[in-house]
């Protein structure tokens, strides 16, 4: 009998070990959305489409992400949505294959109100690449979704 019960216990932990548990990371879910914010520069007002990633860990987490993708950032300015976030841009970077070079701004926030990290990204011919208009808006988008969520990206399309 104890035998039978030493078995049925050993039997019940190596099931239970062989149990997969997703890592934070991979149990994300995929949610972003494009939202129009005005940005002031030189006294005028500017409307730009974000790209915003919702179930992160961090507001950074695009930082990180671009940082991963094409290295450190060419330009570091005051944080867009709180001064302890900065906000960081990469020049001439190749997203598609064509043969358009594209800037990207990586930011976020995380306070008691928000919590997202986002980019923005323009065209070589300094054209918000967001905007419903643009002809490579959503290969932008898949770009971008597929490396902050590889895991789940798919479930986006």
């Amino acid at each position: 009998m104890k035998k039978t019960i030493s078995i049925l216990i050993l039997f019940l932990i190596c099931s239970c070990s062989s149990t997969k548990i997703k890592s934070n990371f991979e149990s994300r879910k995929v949610s972003y959305e494009i939202v129009e914010v005005s940005m002031i520069s030189e006294k005028d007002t500017i409307l730009l489409n974000e790209l915003r990633f919702y179930n992160i860990s961090s507001a950074r987490n695009t930082i990180q992400m671009i940082t991963d993708t094409y290295g450190n950032s060419d330009i570091e300015l005051d944080g867009r949505y709180q001064n302890n976030l900065s906000q960081r841009l990469w020049k001439s970077k190749k997203i598609l294959d064509n043969n358009k070079l594209y800037t990207i701004s990586a930011s976020g926030a995380e306070n008691g109100v928000d919590y997202f990290a986002s980019l923005v990204v323009f065209d070589n011919e300094n054209r918000d690449c967001l905007i419903e208009i643009y002809p490579d808006r959503q290969a932008i988008i898949d770009f971008f979704v597929d490396k902050m969520y590889p895991i789940d990206a798919e479930n986006h399309k």
